[in-house]
């Protein structure tokens, strides 16, 4: 399986029990953004070569983050800034929904975009800590107007090695039980986060970077 080690981090799946138990109500909006000034142009980071790409190596943490909470989306649209040599550096994407729901998305591989997340519903929103991909904790805003500002519930949890063990420990487990796949990221998961990035890159114009 694709190394998806966001999906098995303690608070993010906590924080997806949580929405789909109706902590937030009814989700109406997700934020994400992975944007960190990697390496030089030297590095494998940028080679054509290599198909290196931000959209393969960082967007596809906040695309699955958005699908996860909101599902197949039934529009998309972006723009990206894309080297002579097919290189993404940075991008920008909406991802739209029924009912006027909608993902805004940023990744970057040379410039901050600041690496947090926020979804967001009818009954409050819960912002996930820096960095949103292998994030301990993350802030739950709910209720009416008084309680979501001024009562935000804390959750956090005990960091595992560098965010990987969760993720290490679950394969392990399903392969001693004979499993081809994990329910927190099977197969099926993956090939619609791929298909989704695959729109993204169809609407970008290939135009040199200064």
């Amino acid at each position: 399986m694709e190394a998806m080690w966001m999906r098995f981090a303690p608070a993010y799946v906590a924080l997806r029990e949580e929405v789909a138990n109706g902590a937030l109500g009814d989700i109406s909006g997700v934020r994400a953004a992975f944007g960190l000034p990697f390496g030089h142009p030297q590095s494998e980071r940028w080679s054509s070569d290599l198909r290196s790409s931000t959209l393969l190596d960082q967007a596809i943490y906040a695309v699955t983050l958005a699908r996860d909470f909101l599902g197949e989306p039934l529009n998309v649209t972006s723009g990206a800034t894309v080297r002579a040599d097919g290189v993404d550096l940075t991008l920008h994407a909406t991802l739209e929904y029924a009912g006027g729901r909608f993902a805004q998305l940023a990744a970057s591989m040379v410039t901050y975009l600041e690496p947090t997340a926020a979804v967001s519903g009818t009954n409050g929103w819960a912002t996930v800590a820096p960095p949103f991909w292998a994030t301990d904790r993350y802030r739950l805003h709910s209720g009416d107007l008084g309680e979501a500002f001024g009562q935000p519930a804390d959750r956090v949890f005990p960091q595992q090695g560098f965010g990987y063990v969760p993720m290490l420990r679950a394969v392990h487990q399903a392969l001693s039980t004979g499993a081809t796949q994990h329910s927190h990221h099977p197969l099926s998961d993956s090939i619609a986060v791929l298909e989704t990035l695959d729109i993204l890159r169809s609407e970008w114009a290939v135009t040199a970077s200064a």
